[in-house]
């Protein structure tokens, strides 16, 4: 019997281990996936701020 209850708390704490793993990985992921959003948006970014320094520009002239 303490076998089977020592077997089954081992199988438990295993399973334990596996679920914080991948709820590790899948937040890692996500923030992986926010980056790459960041990186696809920067080119605009960069775009609107010299757009805007040009007509700063052209105002100022």
């Amino acid at each position: 019997m303490n076998a089977l209850i020592r077997a089954l708390e081992a199988k438990l704490s295993a399973q334990r281990r596996l679920e914080s793993l991948l709820s590790r990985e899948e937040a890692r992921a996500a923030g992986r996936d926010h980056h790459a959003r960041r990186r696809e948006l920067c080119p605009l970014f960069i775009i609107i701020f010299f757009f805007i320094i040009h007509l700063l520009y052209l105002h100022l002239h």
